[in-house]
């Protein structure tokens, strides 16, 4: 997880890793990771983008622009 998280985050610390796992006497781990991110983008913004039917670049970009600040965000 270490290669995952931000340095400056202490996932260990977090989730009480020694107490929970390392002293705990087992030998197997259950762990569930996720999230839910939910963007609102208003309706203007894209329809300032989308200006041609058949040319969908500027949409595309933009929603990978944001794709890829949500990677940096968490990684």
């Amino acid at each position: 997880m270490d290669e995952h998280f931000k340095p400056e985050f202490n996932w260990r610390l977090s989730c009480d890793w020694e107490e929970q796992f390392i002293d705990s006497d087992r030998n197997y781990l259950f762990m569930s990771l996720g999230f839910e991110i939910e963007i609102y983008i208003p309706y203007t913004k894209l329809k300032n983008l989308d200006k041609n039917e058949n040319d969908v670049t500027a949409v595309s970009n933009f929603i990978f622009q944001i794709a890829t600040s949500i990677k940096n965000m968490i990684g």
